[in-house]
């Protein structure tokens, strides 16, 4: 009688198993039974060897799939970790994106804020020139004047002493608008440069802006320096008898 066991673990070869049987033999009473028997010890004698050499390989291919085992473990948790790992640095990322988000709603909000300031610029700009023309029209009017010089100079101290009140008010006051929107001009303009790593896309926008604002102070120190003269001319009383006479 030939009997055959068959252990398969084909189904989970990651999750070793240990199987044990066992087998009594009764042996018969007869003479061939007895024939028999010796037949299987002569068997076992020749089987012995292979079994014992089955039973090491057993063995040395359960360490394997233990050692298989722990090597999958380690990998297992080394992937979850790196998927940890990835879920934070998604999050990281979500979170830059916000913070992007938000630079550049700052970014348009000051846009908007320095157009605004440019709009004023453009204001006092106007005021300016409405300033200068009229600063033209006194001195055209001084000019039609002068013939009467000579009989209304008290007159004229008084008129040059307005007009230098005048002017002088209206450049204080002009200046001071000036002061403050450069002022604010120039907080805008260090909040800029602060912000110059988050919005390096600004940046050739603001070098344009800053050639504006050097040329607008180049027209200011300009029309300065053209009210200055008007002060003096209208400050030296030698200066204008000289012309009238």
């Amino acid at each position: 009688v030939n009997v055959v066991l068959d252990f398969d673990n084909s189904y989970s070869w990651f999750t070793p198993k240990v199987v044990s049987y066992s087998v009594t033999v009764i042996p018969p009473s007869s003479q061939s039974a007895k024939r028999r028997r010796q037949s299987a010890k002569q068997a076992m004698d020749i089987l012995e060897p292979v079994i014992e050499e089955l039973s090491k390989q057993k063995q040395k291919l359960q360490d394997t799939l233990k050692s298989v085992d722990e090597e999958l473990l380690v990998k297992v948790n080394a992937a979850r970790n790196s998927f940890q790992a990835v879920q934070e640095a998604k999050h990281e990322f979500q979170q830059a994106n916000a913070i992007l988000e938000r630079q550049k709603q700052k970014a348009e909000e000051f846009e908007q804020e320095y157009e605004q300031q440019k709009e004023q610029l453009s204001t006092v700009q106007t005021e300016i020139q409405d300033l200068q023309r009229e600063i033209e029209r006194l001195q055209n009017d001084l000019s039609d004047k002068k013939s009467q010089a000579r009989q209304l100079k008290g007159s004229i101290a008084q008129v040059k002493q307005q007009m230098k009140e005048t002017v002088n008010g209206i450049v204080q006051i002009q200046s001071s608008k000036l002061e403050a929107v450069q002022s604010t001009w120039t907080e805008r303009t260090q909040d800029l440069r602060s912000k110059k790593l988050e919005a390096g896309a600004l940046e050739q926008r603001r070098q344009s802006l800053l050639e504006e604002d050097e040329t607008l102070q180049a027209r200011l120190d300009e029309f300065y320096r053209q009210i200055d003269e008007l002060q003096k001319r209208a400050a030296d009383p030698h200066e204008q008898a000289a012309t009238v006479g």
